[in-house]
Formats: structure tokens, C-alpha cells, sequence
């Protein structure tokens, strides 16, 4: 007890040797939560790493207010956590938009407020008059989106924000974001569907 409260005060002061004494022990630690999160070794790893890094920052341990090193490995323990769920909330909201959900990351032209539709050629005009067809249809049914909806569906798509950055943005919960834009574009689909059969 007695050592533990030595080293626990030497990591306090950031003692490099103490620091290489704890790590063995932290380490371990830190990489199995996060491992149990985020399923992959080498993320886990940085993922631990950036845990380890911010506490040994000077007064970090002070501010935290440990005082024993089960406190330390708990204290810890929670960091690596919220860092393994704000890695896997931002790993989610980077494959938003792939596979089967619309990507309206083209619908609006930024400079001129317009719908951005490239310059018909012989071989895709068909093509590109669906796609002015499609585009207007998104606009006319983003338009009818109730308000919450609509601004994540354009901050997310348009704007490219992330879930944490439209949360703190709106105050709406970064969990929440997915389930408005999960039902906007659910909307979006169903109205679109008998056009498109």
C-alpha cells in the first residue's frame, strides 16, 4: 500500500521512471477495454496510448483528483472507454453515407446555392436528366422534412459535419443524430420509390 502511495505520488510529479514503472501494469489495462469496444488490436492500441498520453500530462492527475492507484486504474479505465466510444461514433458517421444510404453530398452546389448537375454528353444524357429528375425531387421533399430533419440532412450531407459536430452544434444528443437522419432518409426513399419503379 505504502509503494503503491509512493509511485501514485512520483506519477503525480510526472516522473519519467515512475511513469515507466506503471505502464506494465496501465497498459494492459487500458488496451483490453478498449479492445472489447472497438474489436481491433492495432486501434485498441492507439486508442490506449492516447489514454496514457493525456494522463500523464501534468496536473491531469491533480485535477482528476486520484488518490490511490485503484482510483488511478478506474479513472483510466473510464478514459479509455469514452475515448473507444467517441472513436466509434466517429467511425460511424465516416461510412454514413456508403452502401445502401443516399448521398446527397452532390444535390447543391455551394457557390451558387443550385443544383450541380454536369454538362449533358451524348452518351449520359439520359442519364443526366434522371439525375436533375432525382435531384429535384430530394430538394422539393428535403423542403417538406420537419425542421430537426432537414438541418442534420443538410449539415450532414451537404455541409459534411460530423454526428459531434452537429450535436454540439443543435444540442441534440450525438446518438440521436442517426435516428433523424436514419428517418429523413427513410422519408426521402419512400417518396422517392414510385418514381423510380
Amino acid at each position: 500500500m505504502l509503494r503503491e502511495q509512493f509511485l501514485l505520488a512520483k506519477l503525480k510529479t510526472g516522473d519519467e521512471f515512475a511513469w515507466k514503472k506503471a505502464f506494465p501494469e496501465l497498459y494492459p489495462l487500458a488496451t483490453g477495454i478498449a479492445y472489447n469496444l472497438v474489436l481491433s488490436k492495432d486501434d485498441a492500441d492507439d486508442l490506449a496510448l492516447q489514454a496514457l498520453a493525456e494522463l500523464a500530462r501534468p496536473g491531469c492527475l491533480e485535477a482528476a483528483d486520484i488518490s490511490t492507484m485503484e482510483r488511478l486504474r478506474g479513472y483510466l479505465a473510464g478514459m479509455v472507454r469514452n475515448k473507444s466510444k467517441d472513436f466509434l461514433r466517429k467511425k460511424t458517421a465516416q461510412r454514413r453515407g456508403e452502401g445502401n444510404v443516399w448521398n446527397f453530398s452532390d444535390v447543391a452546389d455551394e457557390k451558387e446555392g443550385e443544383l450541380g448537375i454536369d454538362a449533358p454528353s451524348s452518351e449520359n444524357l439520359l442519364q443526366n436528366v434522371e439525375q436533375r429528375e432525382t435531384k429535384n425531387q430530394i430538394q422539393d421533399i428535403l423542403k417538406t422534412l420537419p425542421l430537426k430533419e432537414k438541418v442534420l440532412v443538410e449539415g450532414f450531407y451537404l455541409q459534411g459535419h460530423t454526428y459531434q459536430e452537429l450535436s454540439d452544434m443543435h444540442s441534440i444528443p450525438v446518438g440521436t443524430i442517426g435516428v433523424y437522419l436514419s428517418r429523413a432518409l427513410g422519408k426521402i426513399k419512400n417518396r422517392l420509390q414510385p418514381v423510380r419503379n
